[in-house]
């Protein structure tokens, strides 16, 4: 997190509007009286975050509205991973004394990300990564609260190194293992049982159901000749079943007629029927307008298939993300840049060993003149014939000194090859880096228009909303149908109370084939009377005529049934059921039996498969297994933690040192407490609640901007900046000036260093300054420089 700007109107010493542009500030103080307004500013960041004010206690706000005024406003540009953000806040009073928010909202340029207190509160937790308290240890700094980290106990130092470094992953990964591993277990247990149910036949009952398909496929071709003879019958006995049948017919037609019965019931129930029919049409407008309205509310949010890709594209940045915190560039660039002062001293070391030797050499010239003289030469100094040479060794010293050479040569080569392979190390992760960063803009660029953070809540209301309008849609069909049967129900009653000669109509029609007397009377009960004489007539008539056709019938069936018969004992043979068709028997049974051998031979397959699987199974459970144990958090996780503290310790210390000029450094053991380790009187360890409020102001310090650089350059929870207020009062003249020089290094390696001090000397050391002044209108802000 990085401010850009800042706006207030209202707020605590600011009653008129005051704006601070934070955009190429790297490192800034922001000076001023006691009292005049600084920390509000701080004050006034947090509270556009997180809601909350810390110097009244996180909880009261009231106080922050300026005097006179009854509502503040509080507008705050920050920068996330290169996007930038706005955070709105409006503050009110209340008729009873106290205040509320009446309008928070979370920006990011023209779009709207999330509005509401409370939602907008969490929509920045979850972008910053860091909870309201975490915020004011590591980033913002609140006055009286400087030492918060230092002082906090080791699970809450632990707690928030575990979300600022992201190690709530490997809890989820154990988590997923333990899953994968039951759903593992539960494919060995499910394959065991399908194993254990399967049947598999042997290998004899494979070659008998083998035979019995061949005797079936010749039954077959015998079947579909005699076939042809039975149908011959068949249809004689079809011909003659359907005469019996329309004689049957006929008499039952002519003992149903009868005359209409409830004429007087008739209107009452028509009345009834249409008043249903007219209240399930209006029930079917309403629901057929509500269902208009949930399809307009759905075509009006982005379709699954936007909804999908948003939620893959935010798992592949979510990836790309942690690439990119794994980067290991600043270690390296830190490591190159002490390679290379070292390869200078050792450079110097080469030079003033090199002098060294010639310094022994001229003072031991007579050692170097005389190994070179041999017997017989002329001395050079007493001009005499040599006749004997000197037997003195070389001087200690002289060898030492051509040693020291080498070795010194011997150590700058191997700086130089440190420096070399660090320079490549280098170019290869910068490469990385801008590929990764490539790979998140071009999937931040192919992202749909959907806001990453609610797409869970965009796929919640699709769901709803479709779910709405199917169950609509159904109450639609439901009621529909209902108000067809009224029709329907109306119509027959309508069709009932026709007149009596409408009904006698339909009367003959139905028996229309049989040729009903026709009446001279234009009387429908005399109609009726006659007719039923009729009927009487035909009854006689037709039940002669039906005994004599059965017996023919009958003759037919005795002939069909003995072929039938012949047949059937040949597919009893092979314990085929004949049913009604023979040939579509036998080949039910053909299929059958040719299901049972291709079935037989995929039972063999499955439970060869099967064993497969559940061996694959197994495997995959004891995987998985083994990755949830190492993953437990008292083992991986700890282990992490252990050197994420160190790592912090290192940072601190090399801070510290320079605050402190050596004289003091931070040991912490395995289980995270701080001790303080004092290199002025014989290296002493003692708990860090014996340091007195200077030193207790530079310990904190240090670990603070160590914990802030530490996680920018390691990429984590977005931390590009902090933020001390007050504090630096303790300080001399001297160690201000060192504190200065550490805050302006920080800031010129990438991480925006703010300072709210009343030290004007300190304040004077920032090359960026704001100056707070208070006059009657209240407190404004200039920038000096």
């Amino acid at each position: 997190m990085r401010p850009i700007r800042l706006s207030i109107d209202g707020f605590s010493a600011y009653r008129k509007r005051v704006d601070i542009d934070f955009t190429d500030v790297d490192y800034f103080s922001l000076s001023g009286p006691t009292g005049s307004g600084k920390s509000s500013l701080v004050d006034a960041m947090v509270f556009a975050l997180y809601g909350r004010i810390p110097r009244l206690g996180g909880t009261t706000i009231a106080p922050a509205i300026s005097t006179g005024r009854d509502q503040a406003t509080v507008s705050f540009d920050f920068m996330v991973a290169d996007q930038t953000y706005t955070v709105i806040r409006d503050l009110h009073r209340t008729k009873s004394g106290g205040a509320s928010v009446r309008e928070a909202r979370l920006e990011r340029g023209a779009e709207s990300l999330e509005s509401g207190a409370n939602n907008v509160t969490r929509a920045v937790e979850q972008l910053l990564r860091l909870s309201f308290d975490d915020f004011t240890r590591t980033v913002m700094l609140p006055q009286g609260e400087f030492a918060q980290f230092l002082a906090a106990t080791p699970s809450e130092r632990q707690q928030l190194l575990r979300g600022l470094m992201g190690l709530d992953i490997y809890g989820e990964v154990g988590i997923r293992a333990r899953a994968r591993e039951s759903v593992a277990r539960t494919v060995v247990q499910e394959g065991q049982a399908r194993l254990d149910s399967l049947e598999v036949p042997t290998e004899e009952s494979m070659l008998e159901a083998r035979e019995r398909l061949r005797m079936i496929e010749e039954l077959a071709v015998a079947v579909t000749e005699a076939e042809k003879s039975i149908l011959e019958n068949d249809a004689l006995t079809a011909s003659l079943q359907e005469k019996v049948d329309h004689l049957s017919g006929a008499i039952v037609r002519l003992k149903d007629l009868k005359a209409p019965d409830r004429l007087d019931e008739l209107s009452q129930l028509l009345s009834d029927a249409a008043e249903s029919v007219e209240v399930l049409a209006n029930r079917q407008d309403q629901l057929v307008a509500e269902e208009g309205l949930v399809a307009t509310r759905i075509s009006e949010l982005p379709s699954m298939e936007a909804i999908t890709r948003a939620e893959t594209i935010q798992a592949r940045l979510v990836a790309v993300g942690e690439e990119l915190a794994k980067t290991e560039i600043s270690r390296l660039e830190v490591e190159l840049k002490e390679a290379e002062t070292n390869v200078a001293a050792l450079l110097a070391a080469v030079d003033l060993a090199k002098a060294e030797l010639e310094t022994s050499r001229i003072a031991h010239a007579a050692h170097e003149l005389s190994s070179k003289l041999a017997i017989g030469d002329v001395c050079p100094v007493c001009h005499h014939l040599i006749e004997s040479t000197p037997s003195t060794g070389e001087p200690g010293d002289l060898e030492e000194a051509r040693n020291a050479v080498a070795v010194a040569e011997g150590e700058l080569e191997a700086g130089r090859l440190l420096v070399s392979g660090l320079s490549e190390k280098i170019g290869v992760e910068r490469s990385r880096i801008v590929a990764l960063e490539k790979k998140r803009d071009e999937l931040i660029d192919d992202a749909p228009d959907i806001a990453l953070h609610s797409i869970e809540n965009i796929k919640e209301q699709l769901v709803e909303m479709v779910g709405q309008r199917s169950a609509i849609q159904a109450q639609i069909s439901e009621v529909g149908g209902a108000h067809k049967d009224a029709q329907r129900k109306m119509e027959d009653l309508a069709e009932q109370q026709r007149s009596l000669g409408i009904r006698l109509m339909a009367q003959r029609e139905a028996i229309a084939d049989l040729k009903p007397v026709q009446s001279d009377s234009d009387d429908p009960l005399v109609q009726w009377k006659e007719l039923f004489v009729w009927r009487d007539s035909e009854l006689a008539k037709s039940g002669d005529a039906l005994v004599a056709m059965s017996q023919q019938l009958d003759s037919a069936t005795d002939a069909l049934l003995g072929k039938r018969k012949a047949v059937e004992a040949s597919l009893e043979a092979l314990d085929i059921e004949p049913g009604g068709n023979y040939a579509v028997a036998v080949a039910r049974a053909e299929e059958q039996a040719k299901h049972r051998v291709v079935a037989d031979t995929k039972l063999v397959e499955d439970s060869k498969a099967l064993i497969a699987k559940i061996e694959v199974a197994e495997h995959q459970a004891a995987v998985a297994r083994s990755l949830s144990l190492h993953l437990r958090a008292d083992g991986f996780e700890r282990w992490l933690m252990v050197g994420a503290i160190a790592d912090l310790v290192g940072g601190a210390n090399e801070l510290l040192a320079r605050l402190s000029g050596d004289g003091y450094s931070l040991v912490a053991d395995d289980g995270g407490l701080f001790n303080i380790v004092d290199h002025r009187n014989a290296n002493e360890s003692r708990p860090i609640s014996t340091l007195s409020g200077g030193e207790t102001f530079l310990v904190s310090l240090a670990l603070a901007l160590s914990l802030a650089e530490t996680l920018s350059a390691a990429g984590g929870a977005g931390l590009d900046a902090v933020i001390l207020d007050e504090g630096f009062g303790t300080l001399d003249d001297e160690l201000l000036e060192v504190v200065a020089t550490v805050l302006e290094d920080l800031a010129d390696r990438g991480l925006m260093v703010g300072i709210i001090t009343h030290v004007k000397e300190l304040a004077g050391l920032a090359p960026v300054r704001f100056r707070v002044r208070k006059d009657p209108d209240g407190a404004r802000v200039e920038r000096i420089s």
